[in-house]
């Protein structure tokens, strides 16, 4: 038997903050709550997560529904700018694949037990490249922003 919870930071509120800020974030949100859980209850799992800091991405909140980031989302009024910073993984650079990385590793250590959403984003059949970057763990990979053996 395991806990199976799905954490995610890209859900909640919407910050403009640079992907640097969110180096100890997942320890601060998760690794208290994942430790009290394995001492109390046993065996606790992350069933999954992602590098999301933000709900930018290609139907991440469901077919035509907008973004919360962008304020397109129903019932959301404000914006915190354009998702393109996030969503546009070739203009990546150096640092803000290693500040992935970093927020990554966090993620890996404060959840201790988990599995990664997901292996793969297809290219859109529009754009002609994945379009929510931080859900790929092989894109992650073969860019430089996640780790080959955590």
């Amino acid at each position: 038997i395991t806990l199976d919870s799905h954490p995610y930071m890209c859900f909640q509120g919407q910050s403009d903050a640079a992907m640097s800020t969110y180096a100890t974030a997942p320890c601060d949100a998760w690794g208290s709550l994942v430790n009290i859980s394995m001492a109390n209850f046993g065996l606790t799992n992350a069933g999954e997560w992602s590098n999301a800091v933000t709900d930018c991405g290609l139907f991440l909140n469901g077919v035509g529904a907008g973004t919360r980031y962008e304020g397109t989302f129903p019932g959301v009024t404000s914006s915190q700018g354009s998702c393109d910073e996030w969503t546009d993984w070739q203009s990546y650079n150096a640092g803000m694949k290693r500040d992935i990385m970093n927020c990554a590793l966090a993620s890996m250590d404060a959840l201790q037990d988990y599995f990664f959403w997901t292996w793969k984003i297809g290219n859109s059949s529009v754009m002609g490249k994945v379009e929510s970057p931080a859900w790929s763990y092989q894109l992650g990979l073969e860019q430089g922003w996640m780790p080959k053996d955590p």
